[in-house]
């Protein structure tokens, strides 16, 4: 089940604890790293399992472009769909908020992941400003 959550709950916490596990446990300070300066105006959502959280993303809007962020999916439960039904619960959120596009920034080892729902990679690949990680810039058309 997807479902938005509040920053400051159980929920948010666990999301949280995954996005640092996956993506900054080996930083010192990995709060600050999730603490930019969308993460308390963002829509939140996860996919929860028997009340545990199993996957997540982040969405922000600014004009008339969304931008998803930080998804993240428990190892354990990856391939198996999970991915795909927040990616489109987000751009279903981007779409009713009348954005003309979204954007995002995919770990190279994503990229056929977005690519496979329509996103296009623009631009060279490059690290990181966070974690030296190199990634992709993508887009999606609405």
């Amino acid at each position: 089940m997807i479902k938005k959550i509040k920053v400051n709950t159980a929920e948010y916490d666990q999301a949280v604890a995954l996005r640092i596990d996956l993506f900054f446990s080996d930083f010192e300070n990995p709060e600050s790293m999730i603490n930019d300066k969308h993460e308390s105006h963002a829509t939140h959502v996860a996919y929860l399992r028997d009340d545990q959280v199993i996957g997540t993303g982040r969405l922000h809007l600014t004009d008339d472009r969304a931008v998803i962020s930080q998804m993240a999916i428990d190892p354990s439960y990856q391939r198996q769909g999970i991915g795909s039904a927040i990616l489109m619960d987000l751009i279903n959120r981007s779409q009713n908020n009348n954005m003309s596009e979204i954007r995002l920034s995919a770990r190279i080892t994503a990229l056929s992941f977005y690519e496979n729902h329509d996103f296009v990679a623009t631009g060279d690949h490059y690290p990181s400003q966070k974690t030296g990680v190199i990634h992709q810039e993508m887009i999606l058309k609405l």
